[in-house]
């Protein structure tokens, strides 16, 4: 089985309803996954959220299903005939709510595109999370070290460019960036930052220091986009936009399934191993 990862990050937004202190709370999104959920987004998108509890009543995770129909080679009555039906293909997602991670199945006859489960959610939670002034964001995990490779194949760089989130769940794992991005959020209210570099000769040079480490590492770890506009030598080649989107960190777990369980996920769980995508949190030490 395979997986891809998300990252909640939860915002304040400007509301009536907000309290300060609501977007550290995960419980909320916990909450609101625990219960079964109906989603139409559009007339033809009915979205079906069915979650799984464990015995100490604690979401573990569930399934997520997009209603479609279709005419199935069936015998009816006696008589060979086309029969419409409504059918549920889904895959299942796994939460770890420490981390405020999410694991979805990656099953591309279900949802092609992976970045639609997150759409998906997404719209689903803030739904609800209007409610308490805040706004969930799903960021996915893209492959450590990844920009630093693309730079070194790279003979143009552009220009480059990060899309950060000032989200809850900083931690101490980029001690730089979270005074930056912290600083920007009590000061303006901002809940994103950007900023990039650029030379029209694609001459950059950036090095692995603590500014720019930082925020690639934070991106890769689901707060936010770097956007790279480079080429390689050769005749023809024309400049190309990278994106850590275009990267998606993959685990790959050897087991399969019949039924999904409890069980199951747990077991799934268990044998995800996040490795260098773990935030050290605020009581982790240092």
């Amino acid at each position: 089985m395979i997986f891809y990862g998300g990252r909640f990050s939860l915002l304040p937004i400007n509301d009536l309803f907000y309290v300060q202190g609501n977007e550290k709370k995960i419980s909320y999104v916990i909450k609101i996954l625990s219960s079964q959920i109906e989603y139409r987004r559009k007339k033809y998108t009915n979205i079906i959220i069915e979650p799984l509890i464990d015995s100490n009543g604690r979401l573990v995770g569930g399934k997520i299903a997009r209603e479609s129909n279709a005419k199935l080679p069936m015998r009816n009555e006696g008589s060979l005939e086309r029969v419409p039906t409504k059918l549920y293909p889904h895959v299942i997602f796994i939460i770890d709510e420490k981390e405020q991670l999410i694991f979805i199945e990656k099953n591309s006859q279900v949802f092609p595109d992976p970045f639609t489960v997150f759409k998906h959610l997404t719209r689903i939670l803030n739904s609800e999370l209007y409610k308490q002034g805040i706004e969930v964001d799903i960021k996915p995990l893209t492959h450590k070290g990844g920009f630093w490779s693309l730079l070194g194949e790279l003979d143009y760089i552009y220009s480059i460019n990060f899309k950060l989130k000032a989200p809850n769940f900083l931690g101490q794992s980029y001690k730089e960036l979270k005074v930056i991005l912290e600083k920007e959020k009590n000061d303006v209210n901002a809940n994103e930052i950007e900023f990039g570099v650029s030379n029209e000769s694609g001459s950059l040079r950036v090095s692995n220091n603590e500014r720019y480490g930082s925020a690639v590492g934070w991106a890769e770890d689901g707060g936010g986009e770097w956007i790279v506009k480079g080429k390689s030598k050769g005749k023809g080649r024309r400049k190309k936009t990278y994106s850590n989107h275009q990267q998606l960190s993959i685990f790959e777990v050897e087991m399969e399934y019949e039924t999904i369980t409890v069980e199951t996920v747990k077991t799934i769980k268990r044998l995800i191993n996040i490795g260098s995508h773990r935030i050290k949190g605020e009581d982790d030490g240092e």
